[in-house]
Formats: structure tokens, C-alpha cells, sequence
């Protein structure tokens, strides 16, 4: 795909309204594109699309799609959306979101791909905070919202730097042209794509073998899925670790605040150490600012900006997001969907001072609900008291027989102490009763259950 044909011609996205895809348009426009855009419903991200003159039709409109000369759209989308289906009917120029970016990154010299099943969205803005603080000027876009990009999802800087997140659903992140990429773990998920736990490590396999000979591949050394990848890349390959001393980066003495938040020495291999003080909470941050670290320093970054980008960077939206204060409670909440993502944030909630820790989950998908349901309970029994709301089923429909009545049920049976609590609204009343001051409210979910956010704390944008 050449870009150039289609600077400064239309271009319409379908399904406008995600987070990668919404960062696209923007990257897009900014590059003299005319942009349109459709998504079934409105949101934030939407209204601030329109505010920005950028059209989008909520619903289909055939019409956006006649007048464009290409379109983007998501994995998401299915095969007979009256958009996609209008645009290859009429021979319109048809790519994917992860087909886009890709040609994107290739027109710049240094890419930078962050993938891994878990904390993708934070080492990218950790990452970003980084070449911020040397002055590299990077073009940014990441599945969340930080503070580098002005508060969104993508920031268009200069034509050499270009740091993205690598999504690896579907495969996508096999679309990247990348001469420098992250694995910070391979864990079982997207189950519904792959299958099997082999399947997914062999997708992020391909994603190694992307990097050029003369590119970087870092490695989680604490994992092994990981860790097995650098056998027989061309890359050259920088491991970190929280366990091994030997490893390319290391984290010596680590501590903790009473807010959770991390600081240690970090230790390049041969090299120099500097003192980094992380502004997010929980210990699994502590791995993915060596990831970050690893990525800079490849790019010749001084220790001392790594450390200022590291201190810098205060989390990504829905990452662990103060919310407010419910009956003297701190209400926290954070995307958190999969198994090792629940129990890491729990973890994280109970590093810092609290009497109880009450957890209102939602779970992402019956596929995932039922493929992961014993490590799902496991997870969720490390909080004090459990509220589990209704399934966000996204592109789903309930065939695995399976509710978050079966996984209450599981919790009590576990010895943990659970409900089911069907809505937002039930689950606030309930919590006004449960709560008390000095407690921690821990709302978790990659769905709509931020909603019940402003239902506790009215004003909240988190």
C-alpha cells in the first residue's frame, strides 16, 4: 500500500469511534486526508472527533463511503456491514486498521512496536514519556489515553521516531513495519481467534521475526513463552528481568510507598544504573519501565532522561484511574479483563494503606469468561468482597452457555464472598451499603463498566 496516493484524498473509517482507530483518523488528517467516519454509537471519543470538524455518522451511511477514496476498518467489523460492503461493491481502495498503521510506521526510520498480552497500553506511554524527555519528538499512538498525547490516544510528532502499541488480535500486529519491538508476556488469551496458548505463541513468534538484523527485540526474562523467542532472530535481542541480576536490565532494590508507587535501581548490563522513581502504581510496572528503558537506550538515550520519562509518565485512562471518593471509600478503577491482569490489580490496590478491598467486576466476552473461568476465580478471590455484574458481551453472543452467575457461584464456592449484581444501579445501592471509609472500591472491566464510575462519583470522567 502507498500512502502517498491517498495524502490529501479522502478517507473514511468505519468503526471511527476505537481508540486505535480514532488515533488513525487524526494521524490521517494531519497529513492533509480528508476524513469521515461511522460508528454504531456515540461516545466521548466521537463527540471529540466532531468537535474537531472531523464528520462521523452514528449508524451506516452509505453516502460517507461513495465519496471516499479509501477506507479503514477494525477487526471488529463483520463481513456484511452495509459500509464494507458498499465500499467493495464500489471498488473503493479497502484496508484494515492494522494494514494502515503498518504503512504508516513504514515511513519512518525508527518504529517501535509494544506488544504483549498484558501492559501494552502503559510501556507505550512509559516509552513515550521517555523520548519525550530527550526531546526526540516521537509520533505516538496507543490503545488508551495519555498525558503525552494531550490527553488522547496519538500524537503526531516528527518523521523519524514512530512508538505504537501492537495489538494482537487477529493477528494484526503482523501487519507492522517495525525496526525495534517489545514482548512483555504471552499469556492465554484471545482464545476465541487462536484457540490454543500455542497458537498465540506462535503469532507473537512471526511478530519477532518482523525485526530487521540490525533492529532490537526486547524480552521479558521472567517469562518464559517470552524469553524462548530470542532463539534464532536476526535481531538483536536485550532481556530484562525482576529475578535475574545477569539480565541485559534489572531492577535492584526495589520499595514501595504507601500509594503502591515503585522505586529501584535500575542496572544496564555493562553499563550504567540510575535511581528511577515510577509515578504509577503496582510492581508489574516495575517490568515494563525496564522494557521501556531497554527500547531508549538501543536509541541512545542518557540514563537521566530515561529516569525523568519513567517519573513522568502518571498512567494511561481506565489504567488504574483514581475515580474519587464514595462514603469515604477510594473508588480506583482500571481495564483489567484477564486473569493475570485481575490478580496483578488487585495486588496492586493492596500495596497501598486500606482497611477493606471490595471489587466490582465486570467480565469482557463469554469466550473469555469460558475459556479462563477457573483462573478468573482464582484471581477475583484475592479481593475482600466481589460484585460481579452482567457480561459486556462486545461481539458476541452468549454460545458458551456460561454467566456471572455460574462465576458467583464459583467464588462462594471457593470460600470467597460474592454477588451477583446484574446492573450499574444495583451495584452502586449495594455498595452503599457494603462500604465504609477507608475502604478501597476496585472497578474493574474492559467494558462499559466506567459508567458506574459517574454513578458513584458524579463528575468523574475516568
Amino acid at each position: 500500500m502507498n500512502l502517498n496516493e491517498y495524502f490529501s484524498k479522502r478517507v473514511h473509517f468505519i468503526g471511527v469511534g476505537g481508540v486505535s482507530m480514532s488515533g488513525l483518523a487524526r494521524i490521517m488528517r494531519s497529513r492533509g486526508c480528508l476524513v469521515s467516519g461511522s460508528d454504531r454509537e456515540t461516545s466521548p471519543t466521537v463527540e471529540s472527533l466532531i468537535s474537531e470538524g472531523i464528520p462521523v455518522s452514528i449508524g451506516h451511511d452509505t453516502a460517507l463511503v461513495r465519496k471516499a477514496d479509501l477506507v479503514v476498518f477494525t477487526a471488529a467489523i463483520p463481513a456484511d456491514d452495509p459500509e464494507l460492503v458498499a465500499a467493495r461493491a464500489e471498488g473503493k481502495t479497502v484496508v484494515t486498521r492494522a494494514e494502515l498503521l503498518g504503512a504508516l510506521m513504514g515511513e519512518y526510520t525508527c518504529a517501535v512496536g509494544v506488544a504483549g498480552t498484558h501492559g501494552k497500553t502503559t510501556t507505550t506511554g512509559l516509552l513515550s514519556e521517555i523520548f519525550m524527555a530527550a526531546g526526540l519528538d516521537p509520533t505516538i499512538h496507543v490503545g488508551g489515553n495519555i498525558a503525552c498525547c494531550g490527553g488522547g490516544s496519538v500524537r503526531v510528532g516528527g518523521h523519524r521516531y514512530f512508538i505504537s502499541e501492537a495489538c494482537e488480535y487477529a493477528g494484526s500486529f503482523l501487519s507492522m513495519r517495525i525496526t525495534a519491538a517489545v514482548i512483555l508476556n504471552i499469556d492465554n488469551d484471545h482464545l476465541d481467534y487462536y484457540k490454543t496458548i500455542d497458537g498465540v505463541q506462535d503469532a507473537f513468534a512471526r511478530f519477532a521475526a518482523k525485526v530487521p538484523s540490525d533492529g532490537l527485540l526486547v524480552l521479558n526474562g521472567d517469562d518464559p513463552r517470552a524469553r524462548s523467542l530470542a532463539d534464532g532472530v536476526a535481531a538483536r535481542v536485550s532481556v530484562y528481568s525482576l529475578s535475574d541480576p545477569t539480565a541485559d536490565y534489572f531492577a535492584a532494590n526495589i520499595a514501595s510507598d504507601e500509594e503502591g508507587r515503585h522505586s529501584f535501581e535500575l542496572v544496564e548490563k555493562g553499563g550504567p544504573s540510575v535511581c528511577v522513581h515510577l509515578g504509577v502504581v503496582g510492581r508489574h510496572n516495575v517490568a515494563n519501565a525496564l522494557a521501556a528503558a531497554a527500547v531508549a537506550r538501543f536509541y541512545g538515550v542518557d540514563m537521566s532522561a530515561v529516569a525523568e520519562g519513567l517519573a513522568s509518565f502518571r498512567g494511561a485512562a481506565r489504567r488504574f484511574t483514581p475515580v474519587g471518593a464514595f462514603h469515604g471509600a477510594r473508588v480506583i478503577h482500571d481495564y483489567a479483563h484477564h486473569p493475570t491482569e485481575i490478580a496483578a490489580t488487585i495486588d496492586a490496590a493492596r500495596q497501598i494503606r486500606h482497611n477493606r478491598l471490595l471489587c466490582v467486576f465486570q467480565p469482557h466476552t463469554y469466550s473469555r469468561l469460558k475459556n479462563l473461568f477457573d483462573d478468573m476465580t482464582k484471581a477475583l478471590a484475592g479481593a475482600d468482597t466481589v460484585l460481579l455484574t452482567d457480561v459486556y458481551a462486545a461481539r458476541e453472543k452468549n454460545v458458551y452457555n456460561v454467566s456471572s452467575e455460574d462465576l458467583c457461584r464459583a467464588l462462594c464456592k471457593a470460600g470467597a464472598v460474592a454477588e451477583y449484581v446484574p446492573d450499574f444501579d444495583t451495584a452502586a445501592a449495594r455498595l452503599a451499603e457494603l462500604v465504609r471509609p477507608g475502604d478501597i472500591i476496585l472497578i474493574m472491566g474492559a467494558g462499559n463498566v466506567n459508567r458506574l464510575n459517574t454513578i458513584l462519583c458524579p463528575g468523574s470522567n475516568a
